[in-house]
């Protein structure tokens, strides 16, 4: 990091711990540290050209366009730089001015107002495109009613938070072949929430490289950010006929930086409608679960299901006692230990226990039965993302119903329990490493949605019921012979 760099990086120190979060807040603003922005810059490929027309939008004190402004100046310091700078926050003008001058571009523009102000008329108006553009967006959502949403409509974009918009109309304004690097929360790899604004991104441009962190909580330094980010390398145009860099770090110090090229195939699967992104973070989990186990849940005649009951909505109906008349078992995550350990009721929680039955509530419970059940949050000391336990019907002979609260998912067949060995078989397999590295491939949080179970391969059913034969032999079942066993599956197809 040369000294001009270093003394941005120490304003921006400044700045963020004088910044009230308050402030932060209400303009999704988090500074880039200049280690990232550095990063972020050498993957621009740059090519001898005379003039480059920059953008950086929501630009801060120009912590991003300064490090890309260096590699220019390093690579080919003939080339001429048109620089345009869009930040909305008036406090930070003068400096942002100051910064970029002191690299001397041929030419500086520094617009103080909206990014999506801006952008609307420089599309509305074709002023002009720009050759590189470098991003951080502000993490903030946007009002359904907000003059903003009202403007990226009419330019026919429809996203419901700053970064997308951001990342939307920068590829909107990138010339032909034009490049633009992104730093931007994981989320929106999968779920169907954010299908238009993936395939908004994979029918504009294609993807050139992906940069993911092992650490949350060191890339933005000082900052209160605990979602997962990744850097990405987007190029604008009309095929994706590449490979895709997909590099790996601990942290922001880029030290042991692992990087591996994949097949865009191996990206985004071709016969994917919902375009989830993965991202193999190792040389094993490019082992591909769909080659190894290929059922989807319809063709096992299963379904899943977020638990329907939202305690605080039915609270007259709740008990924390055991189940008297016309009520019902209600499990809560806390009421599994171990994969097929029940500890119900628990007196150790604060949670209630039971659900009263009356026409309120009829319409939440399912039948009682074998179930597999998996966490919507998983736990932060636990290792595996998907978090699964088997539900045996046996130890809770007394009861025709089971509730089930908000923060489960739960397997069924039409609010029905599943056959013994293949509730069990399913919790086996959704507890395995090979489930786990495929799993994040594509979800960067902690969070499992019924959606991002839908999309697993799955084994077929007896290869799900030799699973649940197999656990049943065991009081407890250790992690290494859960993955040898699934793997057994595969070995003797």
């Amino acid at each position: 990091m040369n000294n001009v760099l270093a003394n941005i990086d120490q304003i921006r120190q400044s700045y963020s711990t004088q910044t009230t979060s308050q402030h932060k807040a209400s303009l999704g603003q988090y500074f880039t540290p200049t280690d990232i922005a550095v990063f972020m810059a050498s993957l621009f490929e740059l090519k001898n050209k005379k003039q480059y027309k920059i953008l950086d939008a929501g630009a801060g004190i120009g912590c991003l366009s300064s490090a890309l402004l260096q590699k220019i100046q390093d690579t080919y310091p003939r080339s001429s730089c048109d620089v345009t700078a869009v930040e909305l926050d008036k406090q930070l003008i003068a400096t942002l001015q100051h910064n970029l001058q002191m690299f001397e571009p041929a030419k500086l523009e520094v617009c103080n107002e909206s990014f999506i102000d801006f952008a609307f008329l420089n599309l509305l108006e074709k002023r002009q495109s720009y050759d590189l553009i470098i991003l951080n967006p502000p993490y903030k959502k946007i009002n359904a009613k907000s003059k903003e949403r009202l403007l990226l409509r009419k330019l026919g974009i429809e996203v419901v938070n700053l970064y997308a918009a951001f990342v939307a109309l920068s590829l909107e304004l990138l010339a032909d072949q034009g490049e633009l690097v992104v730093i931007l929360p994981r989320s929106f790899c999968n779920g169907t929430y954010f299908r238009p604004f993936r395939e908004f991104i994979l029918e504009r441009s294609a993807i050139k490289a992906i940069h993911t962190f092992e650490s949350r909580q060191d890339v933005f330094q000082n900052e209160s950010i605990l979602q997962e980010n990744i850097i990405m390398h987007l190029q604008k145009s009309s095929s994706q006929n590449n490979e895709v860099c997909v590099s790996h770090s601990i942290n922001s110090s880029f030290k042991n930086l692992k990087k591996e090229s994949y097949p865009f195939s191996k990206i985004v699967y071709p016969a994917d409608k919902d375009k989830f992104i993965h991202i193999p973070t190792t040389a094993q989990s490019d082992t591909q679960l769909n080659q190894l186990f290929s059922s989807s849940l319809e063709e096992l005649g299963l379904q899943v299901s977020t638990g329907p009951v939202v305690d605080f909505r039915v609270k007259e109906e709740l008990c924390f006692d055991l189940p008297k008349d016309q009520h019902v078992p209600l499990f809560y995550p806390s009421h599994f230990d171990s994969i097929s350990s029940l500890v119900w009721t628990n007196p150790q929680h604060k949670k209630p226990n039971a659900l009263m039955l009356n026409e309120q509530t009829t319409k939440m419970v399912y039948q009682a039965g074998d179930y597999c059940i998996v966490r919507r949050f998983s736990p932060k000391e636990q290792k595996h993302r998907i978090v699964a336990h088997f539900l045996d019907q046996s130890l809770l002979t007394d009861y025709s119903y089971f509730a089930f609260e908000n923060h489960l998912n739960v397997f069924h067949i039409k609010k029905a329990g599943l056959n013994s060995e293949i509730a069990l078989g399913l919790t086996i397999y959704l507890n395995s490493n090979i489930v786990d590295q495929y799993f994040r491939q594509f979800s960067g949080h902690t969070q499992i949605n019924v959606g991002d179970l839908k999309k697993l391969p799955y084994p077929n059913i007896e290869q799900l019921k030799i699973l649940g034969l197999w656990a049943k032999e065991y009081k407890q079942i250790q992690q290494d012979q859960i993955d040898q066993k699934v793997m057994e599956l595969v070995q003797n197809v």
